[in-house]
């Protein structure tokens, strides 16, 4: 935990990266004090090493649930490139686009007493497969019944 919490963190084409999101959000929800702002936006288009792939839906409810309010939730309906394509060369046959997600929450409670569930606390390997579910319920929601143990 930083010495001093922050009023506000942006985070940039950054989620998605995560092998761990549980990880990232219980990072972020520690740095920022109560009533201080994140601010994302980017893709949700999992690398292919995350233990878990959540919907937007299901990573707004994990949001929620470390203690966050959501302001502002959208995804854009046109698709933004990754990088410019000249269109009067063929230089790739390779279309690499994105829906942006953009939020804006505040971090409304304390998460003091807040773990990490014991089967996300440790270092993955790369050779770790994602997180699989055998139940009805979704893998956020198993890790939000942990997180409230």
């Amino acid at each position: 935990v930083p010495q001093k919490l922050q009023d506000g963190i942006v985070t940039c084409f950054f989620l998605d990266t995560a092998t761990n999101i549980y990880e990232y959000l219980y990072i972020i929800c520690n740095i920022l004090r109560v009533g201080g702002v994140w601010v994302n936006v980017g893709p949700l288009q999992w690398h292919r090493n995350a233990l878990i792939h959540v919907s937007a839906d299901e990573l707004r409810g994990l949001v929620e649930s470390f203690g966050f309010e959501i302001v502002h939730w959208s995804i854009d309906l046109e698709t933004v490139d990754y990088r410019y394509q000249d269109p009067t060369t063929t230089r790739w046959t390779k279309y690499e686009a994105f829906k942006p997600l953009r939020m804006v929450a505040i971090k409304r409670e304390t998460t003091k007493g807040l773990r990490l569930p014991r089967f996300l606390q440790t270092r993955h390997e790369s050779t770790t497969k994602p997180h699989s579910v055998t139940s009805n319920r979704s893998s956020s929601q198993v890790v939000i019944e942990e997180l409230k143990e």
